[in-house]
């Protein structure tokens, strides 16, 4: 990031123009790694992350949250001593364990039907039977493939091969679908846990906005070439982004009424309204396609006459 010492200059006059009081950095697993969070940390920032799955699991193992508590509850805060300072934020989403647990049963199944494959061929080789290496190299193919090898038990030796779930692995694996557990250096009168939550989810809000400007908002590619009209492109894209976002609140509660509707969709639908302009005898007349209800609504949402 820098010297922390020229940062906190640039920093403090950041805060000074725009009157910003305090930072939250929100950052996936592999962004803000142990240095990172020293570096924020010297600057004066606060920051939120998630924990790795080796590392649920050990706070899972060593007794600091029990998966079967959140049949009740979505949300706990923990602390683990090994992390002085930080607060860690167990959640659950019910969705996507059960998400998780279906991916889970497809990928076990397509491997067993490879494996059992595998395991047909072997036993049909009676006069020639495949040796070790060779059964070996077959089923890591398989293997490798699905990434689910080690909730099997293989047997392998020369013109054998069997396999069998370790239903222990699986059930001990499942204790964790839908957790996930954030970490935060925030204290918690600034931000108590669902806000700490709902922060770390905005994140995928953001991910989802800089792919809206690289599609939707033609963010790229760039055709020009001088810098101040690079850096006007972006800033139109950005201001179109914030156009965007005004817009989908203000049709939030026509997007809720139907699940299957979303704005590209009901941007669609505007386009099918089209005005035009005739020229009859020297005088133009303007003509409005007819509005249809929802075209209406839509105008009636967004605070647009529709004239």
């Amino acid at each position: 990031m820098g010297d922390p010492e020229t940062l906190q200059a640039q920093i403090a006059r950041v805060r000074a123009r725009f009157g910003i009081e305090y930072v939250v950095f929100v950052g996936d697993r592999g962004m803000i790694v142990k240095a990172r969070l020293s570096d924020l940390e010297a600057v004066g920032f606060g920051w939120i992350t998630a924990l790795r799955a080796p590392e649920i699991q050990k706070l899972r193992d060593e007794g600091f949250f029990q998966p079967g508590l959140f049949d009740r509850r979505d949300l706990a805060e923990i602390a683990d001593p090994e992390r002085p300072g930080e607060r860690l934020v167990v959640c659950y989403n019910p969705l996507v364990a059960e998400e998780r647990r279906q991916k889970r049963e497809a990928l076990l199944s397509a491997t067993e039907r490879e494996l059992a494959k595998i395991e047909a061929r072997v036993r049909r080789r009676r006069r020639k039977p495949l040796t070790a290496d060779e059964i070996g190299v077959a089923v890591g193919k398989v293997l490798g493939r699905w990434k689910v090898g080690k909730h099997f038990q293989l047997e392998i030796r020369d013109g054998h091969f069997a396999f069998r779930r370790k239903e222990a692995s699986i059930a001990r694996e499942a204790e964790l679908d839908g957790f996930y557990v954030l970490r935060t250096n925030v204290p918690v009168d600034r931000m108590d846990a669902p806000k700490v939550q709902a922060t770390y989810k905005s994140l995928r809000a953001l991910e989802q906005n800089f792919r809206t400007m690289k599609s939707a908002l033609d963010l790229r590619p760039v055709y020009h070439r001088l810098e101040d009209r690079v850096r006007a492109h972006a800033f139109l894209c950005m201001l179109a982004l914030y156009v965007r976002w005004h817009m989908e609140r203000a049709l939030e509660p026509l997007l809720a009424e139907d699940p299957r509707r979303s704005f590209e969709g009901l941007m669609m639908q505007l386009e099918t309204l089209q005005r035009h302009t005739v020229e009859v005898a020297g005088q133009e007349i303007q003509m409005l396609g007819e509005p249809e209800p929802l075209h209406q609504r839509l105008f009636q949402l967004l605070g647009v006459p529709l004239a």
